[in-house]
């Protein structure tokens, strides 16, 4: 089965892949999986006076952040991820990527914040609910 796990490094991110470490079953026999991680642009203003060498190697470096000690961590359970990032707003990426991607599952972890069905769910995975044409498993 083709799994995207989309991550972020926060503690909602360390309870999803210590679930999939878990559940190992839910990944299938044969389990092709992806960690994806969002980096944020930054604002237009951000951008000024930076190079665009710079503002990739920014990218570079808040994924590495978030994805290297999470392929380690699967990789020691025997779960062989790779990795993958991009920039932008999370939520569209990460149901862009499910579908352009053909992932038979998508995972997430979900943060809870804002309104009452962001308070349950969170604003990107709302997101990615409503706008991802694969199944979604969300770990809260």
């Amino acid at each position: 089965m083709k799994t995207l796990i989309a991550v972020d490094g926060s503690k909602h991110t360390t309870r999803l892949i210590a679930y999939m470490v878990e559940h190992p079953e839910l990944l299938g026999s044969k389990p092709d999986v992806t960690l994806f991680t969002v980096v944020p642009e930054l604002p237009a203003q951000g951008y000024v006076g930076f190079t665009a060498e710079e503002l990739y190697n920014h990218v570079e470096k808040e994924a590495d952040a978030v994805l290297n000690t999470l392929v380690k961590f699967m990789h020691s359970h025997e779960i062989f991820a790779k990795r993958k990032h991009t920039s932008g707003y999370p939520g569209r990426a990460i149901a862009q990527e499910a579908t352009e991607g053909k992932y038979d599952l998508v995972l997430m972890g979900s943060r809870g914040h804002g309104t009452v069905l962001n308070m349950v769910l969170g604003s990107e995975t709302n997101y990615v609910l409503t706008h991802c044409k694969v199944p979604l498993l969300i770990v809260h």
